[in-house]
């Protein structure tokens, strides 16, 4: 039963990056981490 709640929790944490990501790349006019592709959230170790 605790497999769907980190199922949750990964889905929720991908979400936060994506939507972190974009604002970062709307708000600053250079790519951010350009040369890795995608970025790492912090919280997702």
């Amino acid at each position: 039963m605790g497999n769907k709640k980190v199922q949750i929790a990964v889905v929720v944490l991908m979400l936060v990056g994506m939507v972190i990501y974009v604002m970062s790349m709307d708000l600053s006019e250079d790519p951010v981490n350009e040369g890795d592709g995608v970025p790492v959230p912090a919280a997702a170790e």
